[in-house]
């Protein structure tokens, strides 16, 4: 349709323009929201004249109540910036009441004609049809499932064993003759001198073994003969470190694995390989994966955009000429031969006018 034609028709896209620029914010806030707590409480805000539905503000769903049912609606919604101060009244002087919408069954020409009424209305997402008032969140599975404690858990473990795990590299034997051998007063000596002449013995060796400057170095030991009888010398034996095979990685990979299914997200678009050779990482699984996402989160767009739909219907954009509908750009990822190269250049032609 040309809008050369049909002046009223650029007057609505101006106005659609200026609506969506005023609500922009509102699409971030909901979709918190919405994938946080799977309620979302949108508040429509009327002109003057209660034509044209002006602003639309998502409310903190956190701070947000459903009034008790009366005669099957729900006539408001309560707000309370903190319900564990409210002292159970209305009177309550942080307490706000805002009219509810039956969104089922509440239709725009009702909103115009409801003179004197209040221009702010919540228009709930998750309106209660039954009798449970608030919906819980697909994800809520995982929570009662106690993998998300389970997963909290793996942190302060592996930090608990990190920081009281000895971490014995070595173990150094020395054999019983050599102390007296090396020291022939060995055996006069007073306690305190014998450990500190074993302590230096064992830390000659220990200054062999350890630090980065000595990797590599070769370490030489002694040990006795007699009658071509050999004895048992110096006795150097590393210790199998328990904690470079990764301890508990594999129970952090399933964790990370079990919250994407539980929110819909396939663990390939992160890189990771769900069980053991279950994915090969390669761009069809990436580019399947988002594209089978981008198609399941459709309902879920439609939901949050359903204020907008709404909107369009009550300031007049729907009539029997055209229709308003409110959608959400999104990718599609293509194989390579659907592509050609020409086409996958993203610098500007430098012959092409740059604001064309």
């Amino acid at each position: 349709m040309d809008p050369e034609k049909y002046p009223s028709m650029r007057k609505m896209v101006y106005e659609i323009d200026q609506f969506r620029y005023r609500n922009r914010h509102y699409l971030l806030r909901a979709s918190i929201d919405f994938y946080d707590l799977f309620n979302v409480f949108p508040q429509i805000i009327l002109s003057e004249d209660r034509q044209q539905v002006t602003r639309i503000a998502a409310m903190e769903a956190e701070d947000c109540r459903y009034a008790k049912r009366k005669n099957g609606t729900i006539p408001f919604v309560y707000m309370h910036p903190d319900w564990s101060e409210w002292n159970s009244s209305e009177n309550d002087d942080k307490l706000r009441r805002v009219e509810c919408l039956d969104i089922l069954n509440t239709y725009p020409e009702e909103l115009k004609e409801a003179r004197g009424e209040t221009l702010k209305y919540i228009f709930p997402l998750s309106y209660p049809t039954g009798k449970n008032y608030y919906q819980l969140i697909h994800w809520w599975s995982l929570q009662t499932s106690g993998w998300l404690d389970f997963g909290a858990m793996i942190p302060e473990t592996k930090a608990g064993i990190l920081k009281n795990l000895a971490l014995i590299r070595y173990h150094i034997e020395m054999p019983d003759y050599w102390m007296p051998e090396r020291y022939p007063n060995f055996n006069s000596m007073k306690a305190a001198e014998k450990k500190k002449a074993i302590e230096k013995e064992f830390k000659v060796i220990n200054d062999v073994l350890m630090g980065a400057k000595n990797a590599g170095k070769s370490v030489f030991t002694m040990f006795k003969t007699s009658m071509a009888k050999e004895y048992g010398g110096w006795k150097i034996t590393a210790v199998d470190d328990k904690m470079k095979d990764g301890a508990l990685l594999a129970d952090s990979s399933e964790v990370v694995i079990k919250i994407m299914s539980a929110t819909g997200i396939d663990p390939s678009l992160s890189g990771l390989i769900p069980g053991k050779g279950g994915s090969n990482r390669s761009g069809s699984d990436k580019r399947e994966a988002l594209n089978i996402y981008m198609s399941l989160v459709t309902p879920h767009e439609d939901i949050i955009l359903d204020p907008f739909q709404y909107s369009s219907w009550h300031n007049g954009w729907n009539n029997e000429d055209w229709e308003t509908h409110w959608w959400l750009g999104r990718p599609y990822l293509q194989t390579l031969n659907q592509v050609t190269p020409s086409k996958r250049d993203t610098t500007p032609n430098p012959d092409t006018d740059a604001d064309q």
